[in-house]
């Protein structure tokens, strides 16, 4: 039997938890990170919030005479909706890259003055204040007289080696890896930064 302590408890549990995604959602959203629109179906919040959408259509059952037993399954609903809402954003917009911009600008420009240089596989450990723009806290260079290039790696699969991340291209003409799917432009656009997907 539903009584009026677990209905107040739903409501709360449901209010707090859709705070904490939709917190940590914009967090990650603003952090270093290309973040697709499938991407919340397999996380864990995403698993513990549609268990309580389906479990607020208990309250909806006729027990409670009054219109506030429809409000633990709008409170999720709406969370459920505004992340949906937040990651699609987020998936048409590199909105981390787009926030950390100046960061990889500078960290381009220390290659570029020569101050930071590849070792012998090419790649070169970013200063602590930038180890944040790159997942392994690296980046991988190659630089001569006439371009520079600069890959700032998002994300490895460990089985295939296969990376994806941001690339800067001074000659604005990325070449075609074969460690990466395929290149997009940086949306919105950034002359000669590009995006490896590997979808």
């Amino acid at each position: 039997m539903i009584n009026k302590r677990s209905f107040i408890a739903h409501v709360l549990i449901s209010a707090g938890f859709g705070i904490v995604l939709l917190t940590s959602t914009v967090r990650d959203i603003y952090s270093v990170g290309t973040y697709y629109f499938w991407l919340i179906c397999y996380s864990c919040p995403a698993i513990v919030l549609m268990g309580l959408l389906f479990s607020s259509l208990a309250f909806m059952r006729g027990e409670f005479e009054t219109k506030a037993k429809y409000l633990p399954f709008t409170i999720n609903l709406g969370i459920v909706i505004a992340s949906l809402f937040l990651i699609s954003i987020a998936s048409n917009k590199d909105v981390g890259f787009q926030w950390h911009y100046q960061e990889y600008m500078k960290a381009v420009k220390l290659v570029e003055a020569g101050d930071l240089q590849a070792d012998n596989d090419g790649f070169a450990k970013l200063p602590p204040e930038y180890r944040n723009l790159s997942v392994t806290g690296e980046i991988y260079l190659t630089r001569d007289a006439n371009y520079t290039s600069v890959f700032f790696m998002d994300g490895q699969d460990e089985f295939d080696s296969i990376s994806w991340g941001y690339l800067y291209q001074s000659d604005g003409n990325p070449s075609d890896p074969k460690e990466c799917g395929s290149w997009r432009e940086i949306r919105p656009h950034h002359q000669n930064w590009y995006y490896c997907e590997t979808r």
